[in-house]
């Protein structure tokens, strides 16, 4: 087994690749499976699957790990299929979506008193946005506001902020995903919206 000593419910943890669903039904609790995915000694491969860190890479768990997910008949392809042969790709679930942003981000002064409250961000990057609707952010005097409540965040918390509108937001175009893939370092895997 694992080396995951002190961690209960470890012992009832199986050698093979292994749906989480089961693994509750089995007892095994969603607290002792996300310390145990924390500290490395279980890896999600897929969405609902965990495997054994010391098991991870090899063919036969990987195969054995998208074969608990995949419908009968499919197949895997293009960087999936390069990771299942362990070809230098980032396994499934990594190039699916960017990381979530947190919501709601409250900024606070000294007292910790908020002061401002940011739509959606990146804490450990310190980077913002907020979505500038219509109604309370159309016109000159408003854009002027915005423009100096941010260069007020960026002073006191060191929080890079862009405002985003509908423009923006609705649509094909994502200027908005290129914008947070480069601050984050990755690509967005479409390249166009599909709504």
């Amino acid at each position: 087994m694992i080396d995951a000593a002190g961690v209960e419910g470890v012992d009832a943890v199986p050698d093979r690749p292994f749906l989480v669903r089961d693994a509750l039904r089995g007892g095994l609790s969603e607290k002792t499976l996300r310390s145990l995915v924390e500290g490395g000694w279980l890896r999600r491969p897929f969405k609902g699957v965990l495997v054994r860190a010391d098991r991870f890479d090899t063919l036969e768990a990987r195969a054995e790990a998208a074969g608990l997910v995949l419908p009968d008949g499919a197949a895997l392809c293009r960087t999936t299929a390069a990771w299942l042969f362990g070809l230098d790709a980032r396994p499934p679930g990594t190039h699916t979506a960017d990381p979530p942003p947190d919501l709601q981000i409250s900024l606070a002064d000294e007292h910790g008193t908020e002061v401002r409250r940011l739509d959606l961000g990146y804490r450990e990057r310190r980077y913002g946005l907020e979505y500038d609707g219509e109604e309370y952010h159309g016109g000159l005097d408003f854009e002027a506001a915005d423009r100096r409540r941010r260069d007020e965040i960026d002073r006191r918390w060191s929080w890079t902020v862009v405002g985003v509108g509908k423009n923006l937001v609705l649509g094909p175009a994502m200027a908005v995903e290129y914008a947070v893939g480069e601050l984050l370092g990755m690509e967005p895997l479409n390249r166009r919206r599909q709504w």
